[in-house]
């Protein structure tokens, strides 16, 4: 809502597909988005550490979407990233 009401002209940010630079886990039944580095090239992700740390939220550039159904994945694996900065697509 504040997006459209800065006049944005789309409200959802863009996402893309990035392998996974080290394992993360999540609650089963839950949707997560874990604070992440998207690399420059934007074809790697690495999960910041401290997600419960305020300050992680500056440090990120980017949210892996964890699905509901899912609980773990392995470095390697492709992984859905929610691009918080432009420059990255």
């Amino acid at each position: 809502m504040i997006r459209t009401m800065l006049g944005a002209a789309t409200i959802h940010r863009p996402s893309v597909k990035a392998k996974l630079e080290k394992a993360i886990e999540s609650s089963k039944g839950m949707r997560s988005y874990i604070r992440a580095s998207l690399s420059e090239n934007g074809k790697s992700v690495l999960p910041l550490e401290h997600q419960e740390e305020i300050s992680s939220l500056s440090d990120a550039n980017a949210f892996i979407a964890v699905g509901e159904k899912e609980t773990h994945f392995k470095a390697g694996d492709e992984v859905t990233v929610v691009v918080l900065e432009r420059r990255y697509i």
